[in-house]
């Protein structure tokens, strides 16, 4: 079979709060997807979970469907949770597209009790992504979906009390424990790798930053004072304050070059594992077509 790699805007928060117990915060979000997404797509969609018996169960995209779904969500028994675009099943042209028209994941490791050994030895996050291909806005995406998913993601931070998250715009379909483009560059283990707290996912168009994070780079009026983006937005959640770095006015255009200014910023919070590409690494980026918006082979 021969691919298609496009590109997707993507977003993603990361977060250690317990999201199984998070049922109205994850009803409020999926209403947001939910309101703006099925007049993109000519195509259905489904809502796939995994439940704690680890069995799929499938929700359609109707009224009575979404309503069971809800209540699947208040009763916190979904270890995942996934957006399947239908059309990705069954497209069978040639070359086929490998990013979907629609993908999201929330995963809620909590679903099942954690012995707390694990909790302290191990760095268990759960996650809200977003995605949207390229091909629904003919290979461009327009001011008004950036603005959507900029709200998208502003809400999952604070409803979700996110630590950590991104918005980037490269060949990378959203799902609920995809490494970042930086992270699979390097082969990290997501599991045993340092708390999202203390480094971030990579460096991006769009990146959320709490705390630990400013503490290391100088201080929040350090990096608003100093980062090398067109804007920077503070924002709050229930325990972190944090702030919003932008790279560019516009998701379609900024420069490896601009890339490059903001990897160097950030390197005191970034995570390079040992610091060399891993020899088995194979990632959309290697692929003709494909986009990984990393500069690391500018170094």
């Amino acid at each position: 079979m021969e691919y298609i790699y496009d590109k997707a805007i993507n977003l993603n928060v990361t977060t250690y709060d317990l999201l199984a117990s998070k049922g109205e915060q994850l009803i409020n979000l999926f209403k947001l997807i939910l309101d703006y997404i099925p007049p993109l797509l000519e195509g259905e969609f489904i809502i796939r979970t995994q439940k704690k018996s680890l069995r799929y169960v499938d929700y359609d995209n109707n009224k009575k469907s979404i309503e069971k779904f809800y209540a699947s969500l208040i009763k916190g028994e979904n270890l995942s949770i996934q957006i399947v675009d239908s059309d990705q099943n069954k497209n069978q042209s040639v070359p086929k597209p490998i990013i979907p028209l629609i993908s999201s994941g929330v995963s809620c490791f909590d679903a099942e009790p954690i012995p707390e050994e694990a909790l302290k030895r191990l760095n268990l996050f759960n996650v809200f992504t977003l995605g949207l291909s390229e091909r629904l806005f003919n290979y461009q995406i327009p001011p008004n979906v950036q603005t959507v998913l900029l709200n998208i993601f502003k809400e999952a931070i604070q409803l979700l009390n996110g630590v950590t998250g991104y918005i980037s715009y490269d060949t990378t379909t959203a799902g609920t424990l995809t490494p970042s483009q930086l992270e699979n560059y390097y082969a990290l283990d997501l599991i045993t790798t340092p708390r999202y707290t203390e480094r971030l996912r990579g460096y991006f168009w769009m990146t959320y930053l709490t705390e630990r994070h400013l503490e290391q780079l100088g201080g929040v009026d350090y990096v608003i004072k100093n980062s090398p983006c067109f804007h920077v937005e503070p924002i709050k959640t229930d325990s972190h304050r944090g702030l919003i770095l932008q790279l560019s006015p516009d998701i379609n255009d900024y420069s490896d070059a601009q890339l490059l200014q903001l990897r160097t910023f950030l390197v005191p919070v970034l995570n390079f594992g040992k610091g060399v590409k891993s020899e088995g690494y194979i990632g959309y980026g290697d692929y003709p077509g494909a986009v990984n918006r990393l500069v690391e082979h500018l170094l």
